[in-house]
């Protein structure tokens, strides 16, 4: 807490210290308003939560007060004050933001020691508006006024400030007044009784003139109480003692009356009265329990909150020593240290527990000070008992949250980090071993994709549970996050060992899961290393094990594989190209370059396809193959691929504005862009911003995305393209497993023949006949072919012989920059071939 923890509550419009509010104001209050200036001068302190408990506004007085000055906008209420959970400023609060109705009260903080007024008023648009103010002042100082009114009573009673002598046939009345008056009336002045009856209070005069009445009447004493105006306009309280003097025959003659001024007085007794009627109220109304006890322990005076902390009556607790409902647990303890304090007389705090009639275990904080007498012995103690019960439940829950996933119930990363150093040093100092299993799901996206999120969320419980039951007691499974896990093994027997649990956690988890009916099926892919022998840290352990995970995934997910120490060049060589796609993405460094594909019969240009290249700061330009690992990445695929086609796009877009003609311009479409349902969306989104039309480009895939969960989303987004006009282009075509099933299940219009075909189509016969089945088959399906990778004249003429009809490579040029390929469009515009 800042310098105090929030408390308050007002009345919607009325301040509680009298001044007036527009709460509906408040609740449009900026910090640059004319009203928060104002607000900022206020006395009160002042500030707004939303319907969320999140501060919108904080006057200048409130930030000093429970922030140090500082800012609490947008954060929560209960985040920043957990103190107020469970107390009544927390009912009180939550009540008015139910209720949309107004409440005040008055509330002790403990952590300031002080006392706070507060009030609380709801908004018109939800969320609470807050006045409060601490009173301690006020409460030191009744204190003082109780002595002071006791000292205003004596010396009122030792003297009379007035008298009055009423001649009750002339009906003069003569008024006396003590120099220690402050009437204002002056000594012997004459007045009438008309005079004298208008200065009694009107409220009171019916009631003044019954008592002289039946004064005048039966003779007796006069007493009487009114309020008197004096001369300066304003009222005092007097108490009246009069005689009436009578003839011979009992004729009442004169009145004399004796008037004394007991506004002081009164005002004392006032407040006496309504202190101790407080004292009451809030001894027995006090949200804490207040007990006070004897030399002896036993109890002699109980409010009724000690009662129901205890859950006893009153009668069961006067007479009996509060030790009697102490926790036995704490007994020992708590008896120790109340004889070493008790000896001291020094005041102490401690919490403890208490134990109900039926056994319901009650945890308070105690605060226990001693009222000594003048000799120094102690006379009583008073305990002053606070249920933090649920205080403590809310702070174990919070502990556990802080320490656990809350989708799965195992532990987070953050626990798992703190058993992994404990696990290790244990280790270290047995000459034991640890082992660690990194587990991560393949193709879980695809799950959320197809299934819904909510699908995935009860997989990711289902194989936690999984996890749990597969494991040893020692044995520790936590979730790393998203559909990470991890698995601790201590004293492990070493690498194979560990490999064959992840195998058989692998087999458990590979059963199918039977989720929202609907079967799912799932496969892992697990890293894993051992300390000591692969690792010097808990951290290197880690390190580790991840660099074992990423080594197989890269090789082909599913499985399990251990850490050796040859792939920390390759885990190098990876984070040292996405470092380098990550900076290219960021410096906006992508620059495609086109290489042209061309009739092999003419040699006509018939278009081009982009190609990645990038501008290395030291190294100039820079080929894909120096960022190949950015291409597994899903973020880091998509942000170039939109580089790339941005670029492109507007490329084209400016040679349609020349009029100049390049045919349909190719651009790759990495696997790892498939791997959300929106491909085909974001890529005529850009065509449409650049005013480009879809016929004008190919999408050129590789048969590798089509062996991938994602196949789904590929299918659809080449659907979308193809309708849209776009042609869809199957690259390296033949070096796959399923290359007809393709060709029959996808929209693609054109077939390129892999290099390492044409690479041997002249000294091959073998490698002749499959590029001449594979442009057979394109033909019978109406379907264009384009041979890659053409370095000679030989090569183009074979290629033309067994039927392939386009073709691209070094043989007629290299990718280029976007601002050449005018000039070579143009000098390519008739038929004819490069010379090598």
């Amino acid at each position: 807490m800042a310098a105090s923890k929030a408390i308050a509550a007002p009345r919607r419009g009325v301040a509680p210290y009298g001044d007036r509010h527009d709460v509906s104001a408040l609740e449009e209050l900026s910090p640059t308003h004319p009203a928060s200036t104002i607000l900022d001068f206020a006395t009160a302190c002042v500030f707004a939560v939303d319907a969320n408990w999140r501060f919108t506004y904080l006057n200048k007085p409130a930030c000093d007060e429970i922030a140090a000055g500082g800012s609490l906008l947008r954060k929560s209420l209960w985040a920043e004050f957990p103190e107020l959970l469970g107390t009544e400023v927390e009912r009180q609060y939550r009540a008015a933001m139910a209720t949309r109705r107004e409440a005040r009260l008055e509330a002790y903080y403990g952590p300031l020691g002080g006392w706070y007024e507060i009030a609380v008023a709801p908004l018109a648009e939800g969320g609470l508006a807050v006045w409060f103010r601490r009173i301690d002042d006020r409460k030191k100082a009744e204190e003082e006024l109780r002595r002071a009114e006791e000292r205003y009573r004596l010396a009122a009673s030792a003297a009379t400030d007035l008298v009055l002598d009423w001649n009750l046939e002339t009906g003069q009345v003569v008024l006396w007044e003590s120099l220690q008056s402050d009437f204002g009336f002056g000594d012997g002045v004459v007045r009438s009784r008309r005079w004298c009856a208008e200065r009694v209070h009107p409220a009171d005069r019916s009631e003044v003139l019954a008592e002289i009445r039946r004064c005048l009447k039966t003779g007796e004493r006069f007493v009487c109480e009114m309020r008197l105006r004096k001369a300066d306009g304003t009222y005092a309280d007097v108490r009246q003692t009069g005689v009436v003097q009578c003839d011979a025959r009992g004729k009442p003659l004169r009145m004399i009356v004796a008037m004394r001024d007991v506004s002081q007085q009164n005002r004392a007794n006032n407040a006496i009265r309504r202190r101790t009627a407080q004292l009451a109220n809030i001894f027995s109304q006090a949200l804490v329990g207040i007990l006070e006890s004897g030399p002896d322990g036993r109890a002699r005076l109980v409010n009724a909150r000690f009662c129901e902390i205890l859950g006893r009556g009153e009668n069961e607790v006067l007479g009996v020593d509060v030790m009697d409902f102490t926790h036995p647990d704490d007994l020992a303890w708590n008896n120790a240290f109340l004889g070493k304090q008790r000896k001291d007389g020094e005041a102490f705090q401690i919490e403890k527990r208490y134990v109900r009639p039926d056994g319901t275990i009650v945890w308070c904080r105690v605060s226990v000070s001693f009222v000594c007498a003048p000799a120094g012995e102690i006379e009583s103690s008073i305990v002053v008992a606070e249920d933090i019960t649920q205080q403590r439940e809310i702070n174990e829950r919070l502990k556990w949250a802080s320490e656990h996933d809350a989708l799965t119930g195992l532990p987070n990363r953050r626990a798992f980090d703190a058993r992994l150093q404990a696990a290790t040093i244990r280790a270290m100092h047995n000459r034991g071993t640890v082992g660690l299993l990194l587990l991560d799901l393949d193709h879980f996206k695809h799950v959320n994709d197809s299934a819904g999120h909510a699908a995935g969320d009860e997989l990711l419980q289902e194989i936690g549970d999984r996890l749990g039951k597969c494991l040893r007691h020692t044995d520790l499974a936590a979730r790393l996050g998203g559909d990470e896990f991890a698995i601790l093994v201590e004293h492990c027997r070493g690498s194979t060992d560990l490999a064959a649990l992840g195998n058989e956690i692998r087999k458990h988890l590979r059963r199918p899961f039977r989720i929202d009916g609907r079967t799912i099926n799932v496969d892992v892919s697990i890293g894993g290393a051992v300390f000591p022998v692969d690792a010097e840290s808990a951290n290197e352990l880690f390190k580790h094990a991840d660099v074992a995970l990423y080594a197989l995934k890269g090789s082909g997910r599913g499985g399990t594989g251990m850490f050796r120490r040859e792939m920390l060049e390759q885990a190098l060589v990876v984070a040292t190209q996405l470092d380098l796609a990550r900076s290219a993405v960021s410096d906006r460094t992508v620059d495609p370059h086109y290489q042209p594909k061309v009739d092999l019969c003419t040699g006509r240009i018939v278009g081009f396809e982009a190609l990645l290249r990038w501008h290395h700061e030291g190294r100039g330009l820079q080929p894909p193959d120096s960022v190949s690992e950015a291409f597994r990445d899903y973020e880091l695929a998509s942000k170039i691929g939109e580089l790339v086609q941005r670029r492109v796009f507007a490329d084209l877009r400016e040679w349609l504005g020349q009029g100049l003609r390049v045919g349909r311009i190719a651009v790759n479409a990495a696997p790892a862009e498939f791997l959300r349902d929106d491909f085909a969306e974001r890529l005529l989104g850009r065509l449409r911003e650049h005013d480009v039309p879809p016929a004008l480009i190919e999408v050129e895939v590789t048969e590798h995305v089509f062996l991938d969960r994602c196949a789904g989303f590929v299918g659809r987004a080449l659907e979308v393209l193809s309708r849209a006009g776009a042609h869809i282009a199957l690259d390296d075509f033949g070096t796959g497993y399923s290359s007809l099933s393709h060709l029959r299940d996808f929209p693609v219009d054109l077939v390129k023949i892999d290099r390492s075909f044409v690479e041997k189509v002249a000294t091959d016969p073998d490698m002749r006949a499959i590029v001449a089945a594979i442009a057979a088959l394109a033909r019978s399906l109406r379907l264009s072919v384009v041979a890659e990778g053409i370095e000679t004249e030989q090569q183009r003429r074979i290629l033309l012989e067994q039927g392939c009809s386009l073709g691209q490579g070094y043989y007629f040029g290299r990718a280029i920059a976007a601002d050449r390929v005018p000039a070579l469009v143009d000098t390519r515009r008739t038929a004819g071939f490069p010379s090598m």
